[in-house]
């Protein structure tokens, strides 16, 4: 409970600093709040984001800027997911062999299909949208804190993966769990679960 409260904190606190960036900051005792709801939505309704689309919405209306509201919260989810599939690609290395390569290429599919999208998509949507990655997120000022939060975010995550493993009798050196919990993280964000069942479960199977 601790340990998932820390990790709420990491991050409402990056979203509290990418809102700020697109002039719609939410403080972050209200960005608490409203993670944790949304984690809650995302955990029992299909699909897995709807607690998110519900937030943007709801930060979008309170501060009169829907849509500002919306990609705060797309920015928040998108620089979460970047730095958890950093870190992944870093855990390849203490895989055990044999799935090593299965996820290496699942990693590859995934960068594969977001460079497509970047290609496919016409120059007057990706111009903005670029120019927008570099006013809101890749700033000397932003940058490091937003990775830092999503890195203390991620490894909560892990350490109640690795707590949840041993408990039902998991031996597995402790480095290759770490590894493990992280691909089960990557997985975990695709969007398609039904009341929190889905590609998380079968990455950890």
């Amino acid at each position: 409970l601790v340990v998932t409260a820390g990790t709420t904190w990491c991050c409402a606190w990056r979203w509290s600093l990418l809102s700020g960036r697109l002039d719609v900051a939410v403080p972050v005792r209200t960005a608490y709040r409203r993670y944790y709801r949304s984690q809650l939505l995302n955990a029992t309704l299909p699909g897995g984001i709807l607690g998110d689309v519900h937030r943007g919405i709801d930060h979008g209306r309170s501060s009169g800027a829907l849509g500002r509201g919306l990609r705060s919260v797309v920015w928040d989810r998108a620089s979460g997911q970047a730095v958890q599939v950093a870190l992944c690609v870093v855990a390849l290395l203490l895989l055990p062999a044999a799935v090593r390569s299965d996820v290496g290429w699942l990693l590859t599919a995934v960068v594969a299909v977001l460079v497509l999208v970047a290609v496919v998509l016409p120059a007057r949507v990706r111009r903005p949208v670029a120019a927008e990655l570099h006013a809101v997120v890749a700033t000397r000022e932003v940058l490091p804190q937003v990775v830092l939060a999503s890195a203390l975010a991620a490894a909560g995550h892990v350490a109640i993966f690795v707590v949840v493993a041993r408990s039902v009798g998991v031996t597995a050196p402790l480095p290759e769990l770490a590894a493990l919990g992280l691909v089960v993280l990557v997985a975990s964000a695709l969007p398609l679960s039904v009341a929190g069942w889905g590609p998380r479960e079968g990455a950890a199977a």
